[in-house]
């Protein structure tokens, strides 16, 4: 395996210390609460794939799934994961070879926020996305904005991003649409997350900017993301 694919597992310890709680709850405000709320969520077959800290799998369990898988590629935190809620199916995977993993499951419910940009191929995740779902199942999906990839390169510059030193293969507004939609997949809803920059500017005001603008900003914004019904 790639010495990048593990990037985040080299950090499990003291990842928390560096994420931001307000580009956290932004996405599970929107992946979780608004694109799939009760009626996307309750008693559906559900996977947290790439679960990280276990952020999305603590907010999906909040709405009462028949059953929760979630799977990452780092043995560390699918064991932290597993330990903190034994009700969730942990188990280690790369997406790339997601589809092996499961063994032909697929699930109602598919929730991957800001995953496929940490792969060799976010393209080919997608695809392997893709066979996760069942026929009629949801895939709520975000990455982050290719337009704004210069302002990680300056933060990197800057050394304000030395902790993390794996794959950034942010992706183009255009092709994370037309990927989506190769796969079989009719666009439900698309939305922009931080019109701009969330450690920029006040949080105030940005919630309320992206709030008024979340029918038009999905071209621009930092993250991408979009909800979409397999076929």
């Amino acid at each position: 395996m790639d010495n990048k694919e593990l990037a985040y597992d080299r950090i499990s310890d003291n990842w928390e210390e560096f994420i931001s709680s307000y580009d956290t709850d932004r996405r599970i405000e929107v992946l979780v609460n608004d694109f799939l709320g009760e009626g996307g969520i309750t008693g559906k077959k559900c996977l947290d794939a790439g679960c990280g800290l276990g952020y999305f799998s603590k907010a999906l369990l909040g709405y009462k799934p028949a059953d929760l898988s979630a799977n990452d590629i780092s043995s560390r935190l699918v064991k932290r994961l597993s330990e903190k809620f034994p009700a969730v199916h942990c188990f280690v995977a790369d997406i790339l070879e997601l589809p092996a993993s499961l063994l032909g499951k697929t699930f109602d419910v598919v929730v991957c926020s800001d995953v496929i940009e940490h792969t060799s191929d976010p393209k080919l995740a997608i695809k392997k996305l893709a066979q996760a779902v069942c026929g009629g199942g949801l895939l709520s999906i975000s990455v982050p904005n290719r337009r704004w990839l210069w302002l990680l390169r300056l933060a990197q510059v800057l050394g304000l991003r030395k902790n993390y030193q794996g794959w950034e293969n942010w992706v183009s507004p255009g092709d994370f649409l037309t990927w989506i939609t190769k796969e079989g997949f009719e666009i439900l809803r698309c939305e922009g997350i931080h019109t701009v920059p969330f450690k920029l500017f006040p949080q105030k005001p940005l919630r309320f900017l992206d709030q008024k603008l979340r029918n038009f900003n999905y071209p621009y914004a930092l993250n991408l993301a979009i909800l979409a019904r397999k076929k």
